[in-house]
C-alpha cells in the first residue's frame, strides 16, 4: 500500500487550493498518490463550486499536471452526489465523459440523513444498475456503512465484491463549525463504527478499500495513519489504484 489520499478537493469545487498547489502540498507531506475528486452533479452546491459544467476543462487541466509530475502519482477522480434530494439519477450520467476519469466516488449512497439534514436515500441497486456502463473504478465515498447497512452486512459485502465497488475509509478533516470531523457519528469517523461482523464479511468477500480525508484544506491532507493502521489490523484489501 502506497502512502495515499484519494479524497481531496480543489478550488475547482469548494477546496481552498488550486490543483497545482494541492499536489505541491501533498508532495511536501510525503504522499505517494494523491487523488483529486471535486464535486459534481449536486444541487446542494452552486455551479461555481462544482465541476458539472466544466468536466472536459477539468480533465484537460489535471491531465496536464498529471503528465508533468515526478515522485508523486496524481489520480483524477470525481465525486458525484447520489442522494435523491440533491443528487443525480445515476442512469442520467454522461458515461462517455466519466470514463475518461481515473475513478469515481459516489456520496450519500443509501443515506437518509446527514448531520446537516435529510438527503434522501438512493439505494445502492441504482448504482449497480449502471455499473457496467462505467469502465473506471467505482467507490463509495465516506459512507457510514454500519448505520446504513445494519443487519445487511453479508448482502452488502457480496454486492460490493460482485460489482467491483470499493469503499473509502475516511479519516475526517476537522469541520470548524461542527467542532468534530467532517464525516463522523458520535465523535468517531464512520469506519471506526464498523462491526466485527461487517469487517469479517468485507475480508471474506475481498472488498477493496482506499484511504481519504475529504480534504478541503491542507491541514489533514497527509494525516492518515489511523486509517492505514485500521487497514493493516483488519487485513483489508487495498485497491489497485494505490498498490
Amino acid at each position: 500500500m502506497k502512502y495515499h489520499n484519494l479524497h481531496t478537493h480543489t478550488s475547482y469545487s469548494d477546496g481552498a487550493f488550486s490543483p497545482e498547489q494541492l499536489v505541491k502540498i501533498a508532495k511536501a507531506k510525503n504522499l505517494e498518490v494523491i487523488g483529486i475528486c471535486d464535486h459534481a452533479f449536486s444541487r446542494k452546491l452552486s455551479n461555481e463550486y462544482q465541476i458539472t459544467s466544466c468536466l472536459e476543462e477539468y480533465l484537460e487541466d489535471l491531465r496536464g499536471i498529471q503528465q508533468s509530475l515526478e515522485d508523486i502519482d496524481l489520480k483524477i477522480g470525481i465525486e458525484i452526489d447520489a442522494s435523491k434530494i440533491y443528487g443525480v439519477n445515476p442512469s442520467d450520467l454522461p458515461f462517455d465523459i466519466l470514463n475518461k476519469f481515473d475513478y469515481v466516488l459516489f456520496e450519500y449512497v443509501n443515506t437518509e440523513n446527514e448531520y446537516w439534514g435529510p438527503v434522501g436515500k438512493r439505494d445502492i441497486d441504482e448504482i449497480i444498475k449502471i455499473r457496467n456502463q462505467l469502465t473506471i473504478p467505482v467507490g463509495l465515498a465516506h459512507n457510514d456503512l454500519q448505520k446504513n447497512y445494519k443487519r445487511k452486512e453479508k448482502k452488502l459485502a457480496k454486492l460490493l465484491s460482485d460489482n467491483d465497488i470499493f469503499i473509502e475509509l475516511n479519516q475526517s478533516e476537522f469541520h470548524p463549525r461542527r467542532g468534530v470531523g467532517r464525516n463522523t457519528r458520535d465523535g468517531l469517523d464512520y469506519y471506526k463504527h464498523f462491526s466485527k461482523k461487517l469487517l469479517k464479511e468485507l475480508v471474506n468477500k475481498q472488498v477493496k478499500v482506499v484511504a481519504g480525508t475529504d480534504a478541503h484544506t491542507a491541514e489533514t491532507l497527509g494525516d492518515l495513519n489511523n486509517v492505514y493502521q485500521f487497514i493493516d489490523e483488519n487485513n483489508l484489501l487495498c485497491h489497485e489504484l494505490i498498490s
